[in-house]
């Protein structure tokens, strides 16, 4: 299918080897009676714990109204929450991106890990899947699993992080995901290919199984070549999962894929995720446009922005970040609104207030139907 199938391998320990992909321990694995009450004290104590006066940026939900009587109005059997979030790996935050406005102490890492966490566990996603990961082994995997989560992480063949002086190792994708709401049943690390070579980005695949219904769904998270003048590698990179996920369109699979796509919504790689077979994905983002949504939304199809930095070339607000989902299969209830540009503030992204030069996409899904199982991917 013109992918490299990625390698995964269990967790050892904080030095996993580099260039490995690490995935869960077992995808069976039943979660006992106390596991909702270890959460929730994890998050209290986490909480707890923050006493930094810099708070993240204020958002709320707003919810989406759908005129579709086939939809299972809230049915909490087969309703999940999902983020998408490239947090900006530590070794480019520091090392290579020239966030020229960006103050010295919003770069450091040991700031910024705790409010990407903090971010995370403020919303309490269902699955939860991150770009630009280069702390997965020594921070994300240990602090997510306390709380309940389990993940994998897929890194990039050649990672810019490695060019950066005492970086933590490969930046790559990871996902992770409630085991109380899920039961995985196969996940997959893909390289991404064009027609005549093969790339340096990856997209990571889970089978998740609805615990209380046994329905699936295939979620995806990719990360796709950045900077103007990649058009065209870009849309080849987004052939190839299209190609990868060709079988479980034509098998009845409902697919939610998220990512940086590092394309505004005129680029070709962003029309062939939404016009592939028949429009059978639709942009979560653009239900806030919608004229039904409660709450007013934006005038374009997508939101204006959901990055905005200055680097030494400019200021760029732009829309590249996206939750895909296939449309017959699902049903959007609620949106995290995006911050608007005063409450960003002047010197844009990353902040004190905000770890990132991306902001945080969150959705609030119903799958609609009992669907046709798949065993492996």
């Amino acid at each position: 299918m013109g992918s490299i199938i990625g390698r995964f391998v269990l967790p050892q320990s904080p030095v996993e080897e580099n260039h490995r992909v690490v995935g869960m321990e077992d995808h069976g694995s039943n979660v006992d009676g106390n596991h909702k009450n270890e959460i929730k004290k994890f998050i209290d104590s986490f909480n707890e714990s923050i006493v930094d006066s810099h708070k993240l940026l204020g958002r709320k939900f707003i919810d989406v109204v759908q005129i579709d009587d086939r939809v299972i109005k809230n049915d909490t059997r087969q309703s999940f929450r999902i983020m998408q979030w490239n947090i900006l790996a530590d070794a480019l935050c520091k090392g290579k991106d020239n966030f020229i406005k960006c103050p010295q102490d919003a770069k450091c890492w040991n700031f910024r890990k705790m409010k990407i966490l903090e971010e995370i566990l403020k919303y309490s996603p269902d699955i939860i899947c991150l770009q630009e990961v280069d702390h997965f082994n020594d921070f994300f995997n240990i602090q997510l699993s306390k709380a309940g989560y389990k993940g994998a992480f897929l890194p990039k063949p050649w990672s810019p992080c490695l060019d950066v002086q005492n970086n933590s190792g490969p930046d790559g994708c990871a996902m992770f995901f409630n085991p109380e709401k899920f039961e995985l049943v196969d996940f997959k690390g893909v390289t991404l290919k064009t027609l005549t070579f093969w790339t340096n980005h990856v997209a990571l695949f889970q089978l998740l199984k609805f615990k209380r219904t046994g329905n699936q769904i295939l979620v995806g998270t990719t990360h796709l070549k950045a900077k103007a003048g990649y058009e065209n590698l870009r849309l080849s990179q987004g052939n190839d999962i299209l190609r990868y996920l060709q079988p479980y369109l034509k098998s009845d699979i409902p697919i939610v894929l998220c990512g940086d796509f590092n394309a505004t919504p005129n680029e070709p790689v962003y029309k062939v995720m939404r016009e592939y077979n028949d429009n059978s994905f639709n942009s979560a983002y653009t239900s806030l446009s919608n004229p039904q949504t409660t709450n007013n939304g934006y005038n374009d199809s997508e939101p204006p922005y959901t990055t905005w930095c200055i680097r030494p070339s400019g200021e760029n607000p732009k829309t590249v970040d996206y939750v895909f989902y296939s449309k017959c299969y699902f049903n959007i209830n609620s949106i995290l609104e995006l911050p608007s540009d005063e409450l960003i503030g002047p010197n844009r992204l990353p902040s004190l207030n905000y770890p990132s030069d991306h902001l945080s996409l969150v959705c609030d899904m119903t799958l609609r139907y009992v669907i046709k199982k798949c065993t492996t991917l």
